[in-house]
């Protein structure tokens, strides 16, 4: 379960320094164009623009969220399991789409640095997960 709990807590690291990443080279710059034009082919009120203060905002509270959650990783709750699935799922699909952002465009986006670290540390806590799953189911 430790492992688990630790693989949880080091994906968050890994988020954190990618949200680092991305505010130190202006990802609103790149992201909000990107937005307004899905927007406006779609006719769909989504993606959203953020402001830099709402953006580093709802990140700052997100991060502090998932480091609470890693008590109940580190415990081993069973119903982490699917959660620790699809955080790690949702940041493997993050750090491939500023990779290939990057290479489709033929420049480095805000937070393609870091993406491979965040790579990495997805990946681990979906195995740490799966690892830990037998044990919890006997908990």
């Amino acid at each position: 379960m430790r492992r688990w709990g630790l693989a949880w807590i080091g994906l968050t690291a890994a988020l954190a320094v990618h949200v680092a990443d991305e505010a130190a080279g202006s990802f609103l710059d790149f992201y909000n164009p990107v937005a307004q034009s899905i927007r406006d082919r779609t006719g769909l009120p989504f993606p959203p623009s953020f402001g830099v203060a709402e953006w580093l905002g709802g990140l700052i509270v997100a991060l502090a969220l998932l480091l609470a959650l890693s008590t109940f990783a580190l415990r081993g709750r069973p119903w982490m399991r699917p959660l620790s699935y699809g955080y790690g799922g949702l940041m493997v699909a993050n750090g491939l789409v500023h990779l290939v952002a990057s290479a489709v465009s033929g420049q480095v986006i805000p937070g393609a640095y870091s993406s491979p670290l965040l790579l990495a540390a997805a990946v681990y806590l979906i195995h740490a997960a799966a690892s830990a799953a037998p044990a919890t189911a006997q908990a």
